[in-house]
Order: C-alpha cells, then structure tokens, then sequence
C-alpha cells in the first residue's frame, strides 16, 4: 500500500551525485577548469540543500553564491574580456571590469536559474539546453573536461526529466530541483 503522504526527495543531490558518476565513469582526465566546475557545483548544491533545510537568509545565501562565482572565475581563469559591438560602434571592451563583471554575471546567472527552482521541468529543461549549447562550445574550443562534464550534465537533466514526466507509474519516484 501506497503511503497517504507524498515525500519530496531533493532533486539536485541525485542529479549532482549522477553527474559525478557520469564523470567518473566517462574516465577522462578531467583537468583544472573541469575540477573547479565540479568544486563550485558542489559548493552550490551544498548551499541549496541547507538552503532547502534551514531557509537561509537571503544575504547568507548571496554570500555564498559571491564566493562560488570568485571561485569559478579566479580558479578557471574564465572572463568576460568584451560584450561584443553592441551598438554597431566597434567591439566593447571591458579591460580592468572584466573580473567583476564577470563575477557579478555569475551572481547573476545562478540567481536567474534559482528563479526556475519552483519549476522542475522548466529549470531541468532550461539546465539540459545550457548544458548542451556549453558542451557544443567547450567541443570548438578544444576543452575536453568541460566538454565531457557538459554531457554528463545533460545526460543527468534528462534522466531527471523522465522520472519526473507526470505518468501514473512514476508518481513515487518524483522529485524536486
């Protein structure tokens, strides 16, 4: 017999243990900016699981995307040296506002995506297709451990997203992002 109560089981732990298996199954040396990517994932899905425990303030949780984003961009190597020609007047440069730009749009970005939190399919759809486009970049730009922590991402997403297709076989096994 089914239990009258529904038990929510946190998504984001299986789907990070699942992208660390894929990784360590794919057996690929993974290299300094692939390690840094699997460090500041952790430390974000640590954040959120205490999160989700113990509804951390808003200025604790901040603090602690500032210094996942720190992390990523010092520890990668990663920026955002230009925005492009915006406004048809030549290619904007950042120069010395490249790191902190960078680190903010970091900020930036894991908070858009926390947005999506309440809606699994979304973050885990929005989450596969970011992973995909970043797995076709890394795979131009020659950066296999990116490239194979991409696919292990996807790949974790989309089992993600077929447990948690709205069925009537699989209404025990759902989870939340």
């Amino acid at each position: 017999d089914a239990l009258p109560i529904s038990i929510k089981l946190p998504g984001s732990k299986s789907i990070s243990n699942r992208m660390l298996l894929l990784a360590a199954l794919a057996g690929a040396h993974l290299g300094q900016h692939a390690v840094m990517l699997l460090v500041v994932s952790a430390m974000l899905v640590g954040l959120g699981v205490v999160d989700d425990r113990f509804d951390l303030p808003a200025n604790v949780r901040l603090m602690g995307h500032l210094t996942a984003a720190v992390l990523l961009v010092y520890g990668t190597g990663f920026r955002v040296a230009d925005l492009g020609d915006l406004v048809g007047l030549g290619t904007l440069s950042l120069g010395k506002l490249a790191l902190p730009f960078t680190v903010v749009a970091c900020i930036a970005l894991i908070n858009a995506f926390n947005m999506l939190d309440g809606m699994d399919g979304l973050a885990g759809g929005v989450g596969a297709t970011a992973f995909g486009g970043l797995a076709v970049l890394a795979s131009m730009h020659g950066i296999p451990g990116a490239l194979q922590l991409c696919i292990c991402m996807v790949g974790a997403l989309s089992a993600f997203l077929l447990l948690n297709v709205p069925i009537s076989y699989n209404r025990s096994l759902r989870t939340f992002m």
